[in-house]
């Protein structure tokens, strides 16, 4: 396996195993230089396919997949891949609740690993053994393969494993009722995990090992907050949010292709040529009438395309890993309480939720004051509320029931706290798509009272004040790129030349709103104002676009990891995004959602403004015109939203119409 698979593979498989998790070591052939290179080719895929097919919950599939290394495994006469495997296949077996099989396993493994001296084999096997036990309850079994297992990664300095076995042994105290030893060993499992993450880099595997751990996040916030140790509790949230994204703000700005090995960019160039190909192949498919679809030829294309684009970010990695100022880039802690109110103004209360499995936690903080409250709302409530609202299956309910319950479990109980006429919200897990101005009591809605915006995490509050740059009144107006396949926007056009009248100026509609204008103008735009198609791309999250016009320069698809490159750090002061569901992206377990707003702020802007679903048209041009009214008039950008919607609201009184758009970052003047 090359490099980057060899790290992408440690990094990103450490799935469950049992009911915590477990390292799986990374199947490396070091003595099969003398065989066949078609041979190691044949071994190479089968290997990397179960790893894959374990990342994708396929643990039956893995496992037939792993028989069949396993057999090439022996027949090499590779002990260390032979043991490795056999892992391997234990692990899975683990993994579907069959316990025998997998200490079956395990118990071939181990004595093949202390034959042959591979100390961090036996680490990992004794490991596994350990949640074995765990599983089936025998809880000072896996005590006893654990605290081998840590001895022995500890004496290796195997980090990797060292993290996975201190939360092992962290729940096994946890179940056993032991709250203070549990405590202890979350704590240094995270210690240890940051401290590995503060050398990972790049952004994209960062993010990814941080996914890994945040199951002993949870347990440890709970534990805390059950303790009553409310303030760690809120430190140890704020450092499982967006600590990716924290980071890059934190660093210079990178041109990552500067001084980039020429064949990487050759390859890079070559594969963009390829997928815009793929792209305006399957857009003539689609353009044909429905009842001539090839629907076969459809598929294979759309299965190229995808798999280019996932070439596609691998090689962005592998660039980015060979920058030597890569290296320099730092990792920042996140704020601490004290920080979080000297940032915070007097007019606003922060609240950051914490949603958990069985309830939601509330810390809401104000310039002067820390409260904490707990919320009878389980992860999977809001989660089925949420949903069943955003189906929008009656338009007719101005106070739907959804809103109303939504309201009643995140508001409601917080109400003796909200004293200030702007709230900053910080959501978590399924909140992200939750439009919080439209929580009603069944007569008002929270933005009746109060100014909302969001926050990726509070600890963004630190880098938003140096983002604000002078007021310059200049506007990039943009509407109704005209692009091949998409219908039109008609009331697009309407929307940005009544906004661009506002400012002087005058809008890039149709042929003449292309990609390549957009490059040449935001920079030097304090309001950028994109009333265009969006659309996301769920497989790689980096390459989902902003529909714009393409030129014999550029395509038109302005991506999301082209906006990280983009500078709107001279005179940009607000990014407003008028397009469909730009709001919304790819929700990890990490709470590292992926989209348009958090790459505009990493670009220079402190205010994103984005919609959460499919908006409509028409109310959408008359919300965008009033806001820019009352900004103008003096109102700062979260009171200019609120009373934007309000006044909408009057002719279209549903929410579906109002409250399709949020604002995230500084909502200030």
């Amino acid at each position: 396996m090359n490099n980057l698979k060899v790290y992408l593979l440690i990094i990103t498989l450490i799935p469950a195993m049992g009911l915590t998790s477990v390292t799986v070591p990374l199947m490396t052939k070091p003595s099969l230089a003398q065989t066949e290179n078609l041979q190691i080719e044949e071994l190479d895929k089968l290997i990397e396919q179960a790893l894959r097919k374990s990342q994708q919950g396929q643990p039956l599939e893995s496992i037939e997949t792993l028989r069949q290394a396993l057999e090439m495994a022996r027949q090499f006469n590779d002990k260390k891949l032979e043991a490795t495997v056999l892992v391997g296949i234990g692990f899975n077996y683990a993994n579907i609740g069959q316990p025998q099989k997998a200490l079956d396993y395990y118990n071939q493994a181990l004595p093949i690993s202390q034959e042959i001296s591979d100390r961090a084999g036996v680490a990992t096997t004794l490991n596994g053994i350990g949640a074995v036990y765990h599983s089936i309850g025998q809880p000072q079994k896996a005590l006893d393969y654990y605290n081998q297992a840590l001895s022995i990664s500890r004496e290796i300095s195997d980090r990797f494993g060292e993290v996975t076995i201190l939360s092992n042994l962290a729940l096994s105290y946890q179940t056993q009722g032991n709250m203070a030893q549990a405590i202890q060993f979350y704590q240094q499992a995270i210690e240890l995990k940051e401290s590995i993450q503060s050398e990972i880099q790049v952004e994209e595997f960062n993010a990814s090992f941080s996914r890994q751990q945040e199951d002993n996040y949870e347990r440890l916030i709970k534990l805390l907050w059950d303790q009553g140790d409310f303030q760690a509790a809120l430190n140890y949230v704020e450092r499982t949010k967006a600590r990716a994204f924290l980071n890059q703000l934190a660093n210079s700005r990178i041109d990552f292709r500067a001084g980039a090995d020429h064949k990487l960019l050759e390859q890079e160039q070559a594969l963009k040529t390829e997928i815009i190909t793929l792209r305006q192949h399957l857009i003539t498919l689609r353009n044909r009438p429905r009842n001539q679809w090839d629907t076969d030829t459809i598929a294979k294309t759309e299965n190229q395309l995808a798999s280019r684009e996932k070439d596609d970010q691998d090689l962005l990695l592998q660039i980015k890993i060979q920058n030597p100022e890569t290296a320099n880039l730092i990792t920042v802690d996140v704020a601490s309480l004290s920080e979080i109110k000297e940032l915070i103004d007097t007019d606003t209360t922060l609240v950051e939720y914490f949603v958990t499995e069985k309830r939601t936690l509330a810390f809401i903080i104000t310039k002067n004051s820390f409260q904490t409250v707990t919320l009878n709302a389980t992860r999977e409530q809001l989660t089925e509320e949420i949903i069943r609202f955003r189906e929008l299956a009656d338009i007719d309910k101005i106070h739907p029931l959804e809103l109303q319950n939504l309201h009643d479990w995140l508001i409601k109980p917080l109400q003796p706290y909200l004293n200030t006429t702007k709230i900053a919200i910080v959501p978590h897990s399924i909140l992200h798509y939750l439009p919080f101005a439209a929580l009603t009591d069944g007569n008002r809605y929270l933005n009746d009272d109060y100014a909302l915006f969001t926050l990726p995490s509070a600890s963004i509050l630190r880098y938003l004040p140096e983002k604000r740059k002078p007021k310059t009144n200049s506007l990039l107006a943009i509407g109704d790129a005209r692009v091949p396949g998409l219908f039109p926007l008609n009331f697009a056009q309407q929307e940005v030349q009544t906004i661009a009248k506002l400012f002087n100026t005058q809008p890039l509609l149709g042929e003449n709103a292309t990609e390549t204008r957009f490059w040449s103008k935001a920079p030097q735009s304090e309001i950028l104002h994109l009333a265009v198609h969006c659309e996301y791309n769920t497989n790689t999250p980096q390459f989902s676009a902003i529909r714009l016009a393409g030129d014999t320069e550029n395509d038109g698809r302005l991506e999301i990891h082209e906006i990280y490159g983009l500078d709107l750090t001279k005179t940009t002061n607000l990014v407003v995004l008028s397009g469909c569901q730009t709001n919304i992206g790819k929700l990890s377990q990490g709470d590292e959602l992926v989209g348009f707003n958090r790459a505009f702020i990493y670009a220079g802007t402190p205010t994103v403004i984005a919609s959460l679903w499919n908006v409509d048209d028409a109310t959408t041009g008359k919300l965008m015109e009033r806001f820019y009214t009352h900004w103008q008039a003096g109102m700062s950008k979260a009171e200019a939203l609120q009373q934007a919607q309000i006044e909408v609201r009057k002719d279209y009184p549903h929410p579906y119409f109002w409250a399709g758009f949020s604002l995230i970052g500084d909502g200030g003047r």
